[in-house]
This record gives structure tokens, C-alpha cells and sequence, in this order.
């Protein structure tokens, strides 16, 4: 089954899940053009959720996606936000995704799930220089205006 997260800026990609021959669906781009279907990610345990997928704003290309066995995991394909990534995971014993971004990729809306507490939302600026956990998970955070 094909399940399509979108196109890249060039409308040449299109990403989707797809779990045509395997046991669990695996993160794909699919050339229009060529014709080829090149695997991006994939686990054997579980499938990638299209629902947990980072693109950047400006190419649409996937930074990272989520796999969720007993919590979620991130795996970073874009090497930029290794480090954001990272720190967003430090912040919380919960789980949390990336709701949206700004259009030059720099502030990141988050949402924070913990088990013993309402969702939470926050806005932090990616790639600086600073503890990028310093406005975590504060709401109306300086980062973002």
C-alpha cells in the first residue's frame, strides 16, 4: 500500500510510505521522471508513519522521519538538524514532533505528549549557537518572535 507524504519543490519526487513487498512500509521517493523508487528509510520491526515526517520548507525534501514501537524514536536524514534533534529529545520524558516551521526552516513549532500532562506546544529557533534547549518547553518563547 502507498500511503503519499507529498512532493519535493521541483514536483519531480514524490515521498510516500510503501509497503508493496515487505512487512512493514518503508519511507520512499518515488522519480517521476525516471521511474525509479529509491528506499530512503525503513525498519524492520515497524512502519514509518507519514504522520511523522520532517520536510524543509523551501525544498520539501525529508529530514527526518519517526518510527513508534514503544515510544517514538526520530532518525535524521538531513545531518543540519542532527543536533536540534537531539536536544528536542533531551527536553522531555515524553514524546514530541515537529508540528511546522517557519519558511526559512529556522523557528519550529513543537508539540511535547507526556503521560502526566497536557500536550504542550512551544516555538524554538533551530541551528543556534546557544544550549538549544534553553527555551524549552517555555510557551511564548523570545525565540520566536
Amino acid at each position: 500500500m502507498l500511503s503519499a507524504i507529498g512532493f519535493d519543490a521541483t514536483n519531480t519526487i514524490l515521498y510516500s510510505s510503501d509497503s508493496r513487498g515487505r512487512n512493514t512500509a518503508a519511507l520512499v521517493g518515488f522519480n517521476l521522471k525516471t521511474g525509479k523508487t529509491d528506499v530512503l528509510a525503513e525498519d524492520n520491526k515497524v512502519d514509518i508513519d507519514v504522520a511523522n515526517v520532517m520536510r524543509t520548507p523551501k525544498t520539501h525534501r525529508i529530514q527526518a522521519y519517526a518510527t513508534s514501537f514503544k515510544r517514538t524514536d526520530w532518525h535524521v536524514l538531513d545531518k543540519s538538524i542532527q543536533p536540534d534533534i537531539a536536544a528536542l529529545a533531551k527536553v522531555a520524558d515524553g514524546d514530541w514532533k515537529v508540528e511546522s516551521q517557519s519558511a526559512d526552516g529556522e523557528r519550529w513549532i513543537v508539540e511535547f505528549t507526556l503521560s502526566d500532562a497536557p500536550k504542550t506546544f512551544t516555538c524554538t529557533t533551530a541551528k543556534r549557537e546557544s544550549p538549544r534547549s534553553s527555551s524549552l518547553p517555555l510557551p511564548n518563547s523570545k525565540d520566536c518572535r
